[in-house]
């Protein structure tokens, strides 16, 4: 079975984890190069073995576009026959129709689930690259999905407030040069209070569905953390669940999404950590699952999804209500 190695280009470093925790798990990947900043990103690609690599574009990115990239890609010599496929959240035929104009290979739109993302990175591995794929209706690839359409809808419906909550003030400065032992330490501080409530009334909403709940928890870690920071207890005392919390099923679950998220997304954010603070400063919190953080979120992923098949619309769009929620009360947090 022919290697190949997976360049991705993404501004959300969760999806960039989530990608990468699958992309791990296909037979044929022999590894996987991650970035958020399009110059590491087109420094790192001059150098490949264009005939064992493939590469995966997002579209919309602060610096560069995908888009943007793809021409730069496809106007040089060397790099002219590197199969790429772009890699978005956006069905707008306009997107995909330029995509494929600018030379894409193919267009994926994002699966929402750990699984849908490795059949997607499986199915492209095992394509034949000498052979044009650009054209006909062969070019998108969400035919290849069994993607769970709810799971892409929460995504895709928190997109805005999942933002904002990456750009907050302490969500910026704790993936900055800037950061500092004490702000790292703030940081944790305001974790723990979501973390801490969360335990005390949401696990306990959710446990008939989460069946593993108790193998979430996670505020001893970071008071593990702030105890070596030489920092004690918890310093920021804002509350996380406000009087517009409900203790309804779907509403909390719509939380648990928010929560388990961190962990997954805060592997960048622990990356950060040890490369301004040093590789001693602690990151239990962030390395809770361990080496199990990807199987994490996806039995997170799995049972959530399995639950909300029961549910009729109303029900569905209680969960994705009760995301939102905990993305804005994250926001609300770290302002």
């Amino acid at each position: 079975m022919k290697k190949v190695s997976i360049h991705y280009i993404d501004d959300d470093e969760e999806d960039l984890e989530f990608f990468n925790a699958a992309a791990l798990k296909v037979p044929s990947v022999l590894d996987v190069h991650t970035y958020m900043r399009s110059t590491d990103f087109l420094n790192a690609i001059e150098n490949v073995d264009v005939s064992k690599t493939i590469v995966f574009l997002d579209i919309n990115m602060p610096e560069k576009s995908g888009l943007d990239i793809l021409k730069i890609l496809r106007s040089n010599d060397k790099l002219k026959s590197l199969p790429i496929i772009m890699y978005s959240t956006s069905k707008d035929q306009k997107v995909i129709d330029i995509s494929k104009e600018f030379g894409a290979d193919y267009y994926a739109v994002k699966p929402a689930s750990y699984l849908s993302i490795k059949e997607l990175i499986n199915e492209v591995c095992t394509i034949d690259w000498s052979i044009s794929f650009n054209a006909g209706q062969n070019f998108l690839l969400i035919h290849l999905l069994k993607m769970e359409d709810f799971l892409f809808r929460l995504k895709t419906s928190t997109a805005e407030v999942h933002k904002q909550l990456e750009n907050s003030t302490l969500s910026k400065i704790i993936m900055s040069p800037a950061v500092t032992t004490d702000l790292y330490a703030e940081y944790l501080s305001s974790i723990y209070n979501m973390h801490k409530e969360v335990e005390e009334l949401v696990f306990k909403v959710v446990a008939p569905v989460i069946k593993d709940i108790l193998n979430r928890q996670k505020t001893h870690k970071i008071i593990s953390d702030l105890t070596q920071l030489g920092k004690g207890q918890p310093l920021n005392t804002k509350t996380f669940l406000d009087k517009a919390y409900t203790t309804s099923l779907n509403f909390n679950l719509g939380i648990m999404y928010v929560t388990e998220g961190s962990v997954l997304g805060g592997q960048y954010i622990l990356k950060n950590i040890k490369h301004v603070l040093g590789v001693e400063v602690p990151g239990n919190f962030f390395n809770v699952y361990g080496t199990q953080t990807g199987a994490s979120w996806k039995n997170f992923t799995i049972q959530l999804n399995d639950y909300q098949d029961t549910l009729n619309d109303v029900g569905k769009e209680e969960i994705i209500s009760g995301a939102k929620y905990g993305f804005e009360r994250a926001h609300s947090i770290f302002n």
